[in-house]
């Protein structure tokens, strides 16, 4: 009987605790300029903050879209997943013709940042090494980020 009481008031708090709504996210105003002028139509489904970036989740055109902002609201990437028969025909052929034409393709997103308003990031891998690949949509290949599983 002496632990009940104690074992309540843990329990009582607890869940009070888990119980309590999550701060709203207030992104910066810039950040939120920029997003309603560059997609227009787009529903933001959530702003959230973390590490040093806000980040949008909406929505366009029935897809979803993250997009990435400073502290400052400068606006750092915008990204959407593709699927991989929408690759450009350049990325497809250079991917065909490099070393990574046997991996798996895992995952396939393009992306536009200030200095490339597109490009295409894939995840491919093998049974023992994975990697990011990041190519333009004439097909250069940008960087290539190789690591063991």
């Amino acid at each position: 009987m002496r632990y009940l009481l104690p074992l309540l008031a843990i329990l009582f708090f607890a869940t009070n605790i888990t119980a309590q709504k999550p701060v709203a996210v207030v992104p910066p105003a810039a950040a939120s300029a920029h997003l309603t002028k560059t997609y227009p139509g787009a529903v933001v489904e959530k702003w959230k903050k973390g590490g040093k970036h806000f980040k949008a989740d909406f929505k366009l055109k029935n897809e979803t879209y993250h997009a990435y902002y400073t502290p400052a609201g400068a606006w750092v990437r915008t990204e959407h997943n593709i699927p991989k028969n929408e690759l450009p025909a350049a990325v497809a052929a250079q991917l065909k013709a490099s070393k990574y034409s046997n991996w798996k393709i895992k995952d396939v997103e393009e992306h536009a940042t200030p200095e490339q308003p597109r490009l295409f990031k894939l995840k491919v891998d093998t049974e023992i090494k994975k990697a990011e690949l990041v190519f333009t949509p004439d097909g250069k290949l940008v960087s290539a980020d190789e690591k063991a599983k």
